[in-house]
C-alpha cells in the first residue's frame, strides 16, 4: 500500500517537474525572440543613421515628424489642385489663392 503512495507521489512530482521545464523553455524562447528583435531594431536603426546621418533618436523623430509634416501639406496642396480643376471657374480662385499662401510658407 506505501509501496504505491509513494509511486504516486513520484509520479505527481515528476509531472511538477516537467511542467516546470516546460515554462522554462517557453521563457527562455521569449527571452531569444526578444533580443532576436532588440538585434533587428539596432540594424535598421544604424541602416537609418547611414542613410539620414542623424545619429541623436530625438533629432531622428524629429525630422520624420517635419518630413510628415511636409509631406501632408504637400498632399493637400495637390488635392486642392486637383479639386480646383474639376470645379466651375468661378469657384476656382479660392483654391488658387490657398496654394499661392501655402507655397509661401
Amino acid at each position: 500500500m506505501q509501496v504505491a503512495k509513494i509511486l504516486e507521489e513520484e509520479k505527481k512530482l515528476r509531472q511538477k517537474v516537467i511542467r516546470g521545464n516546460w515554462s522554462i523553455v517557453k521563457d527562455k524562447a521569449q527571452q531569444m525572440t526578444n533580443m532576436e528583435k532588440v538585434a533587428n531594431y539596432g540594424e535598421a536603426f544604424a541602416a537609418i543613421q547611414e542613410a539620414t546621418g542623424i545619429s541623436d533618436i530625438d533629432e531622428l523623430v524629429t525630422s520624420f515628424i517635419h518630413a510628415e509634416d511636409e509631406n501632408f501639406r504637400l498632399f493637400r496642396c495637390v488635392r486642392c489642385r486637383v479639386f480646383s480643376v474639376t470645379r466651375p471657374r468661378d469657384v476656382r480662385r479660392p483654391c488658387a489663392v490657398r496654394l499661392v499662401e501655402a507655397g509661401q510658407r
